[in-house]
Order: C-alpha cells, then structure tokens, then sequence
C-alpha cells in the first residue's frame, strides 16, 4: 500500500485513517496500562517493607535480644547474627544503643602487663624497642601504658 495521500484511493485513505486512529487510542491506553502498572508495584513494594519490618521483631525476638544485649558475653554482631536482623532493626525495636561501651575481646588491657611495661621502663638497661617486643606489644601501645 502507498502512503502517498494522492495516489490512494478512497477506501485505502479511510482504511489508512483508521489505522492511524486506532493506534493513537491503542498507544493511549498501553500508556495508562503502563502508568497502572507503575502505581501497582509501587504499592506492593509498599506492602512489602510494612510486612516485613513486621515479621522481623516480634515480642519474643525483642526479648531475647535484649536479655543478649544485657548479658557482657555477646556482641552486637552475636545478637544480630542469632536474631538475623541488621544493627538499626535492633536498635528500633530493642531500644539498644548502635555502639555500646563495651570490652572488645581481643584488646582487653592486662593490668600485670602494664605493671611489667613499668617495671621494665623504670630500670632502663635496655631500650624502648626491645622493651616493648618483649612484651609482644608496639612502641605506642607502649607509651601508652606508660601514661596510664
């Protein structure tokens, strides 16, 4: 079929109008559909955070972390990983605060090392470095100890 308007024919003109006016009506509603569509992911999205923010902490998950959360034995990384929830979701429902103040197990300071630092400073036969290396310790954490 020629698209050239003069050399049509009227039934084909008609028939080319027609074309063209369904397909802007068919265009018009795909985009709705579309617009629809958008709307209705967007509410089940929607949906979806309210239900399981929900179903994250109940009465009994709140509990038991905050009776974790009581007891100095368990971390916050412990209680997030047994409840398998993030950081924030407990401090939402638990009501815990995000940095505790509590003993990081692998640097607890030794009080009889600190005592031996000293000990060890106030005779000074050797030097600092190999002071410190005896303790398995750096130069800073040294003079640290030092102040303390």
């Amino acid at each position: 079929m020629n698209l050239d308007n003069t050399t049509l024919s009227l039934e084909e003109f008609i028939l080319q109008e027609n074309i063209e006016e369904k397909f802007k009506e068919f265009y018009e509603e795909y985009k709705q559909f579309q617009y629809l569509l958008y709307l209705e992911s967007v509410n089940r999205k929607a949906n979806n955070i309210k239900k399981n923010s929900s179903k994250k902490m109940n009465d009994d998950k709140i509990a038991l972390a905050k009776s974790m959360y009581s007891n100095p034995d368990y971390t916050l990384r412990d209680i997030c990983k047994t409840l398998q929830i993030s950081e924030s979701t407990l401090n939402k429902y638990a009501k815990c605060p995000k940095t505790p103040k509590r003993e990081n197990r692998r640097h607890r300071i030794n009080t009889e090392k600190i005592a031996q630092a000293k000990e060890l400073y106030k005779d000074r036969s050797r030097s600092v470095a190999s002071m410190a290396k005896s303790l398995n310790i750096s130069l800073i954490t040294f003079y640290r100890w030092l102040k303390l």
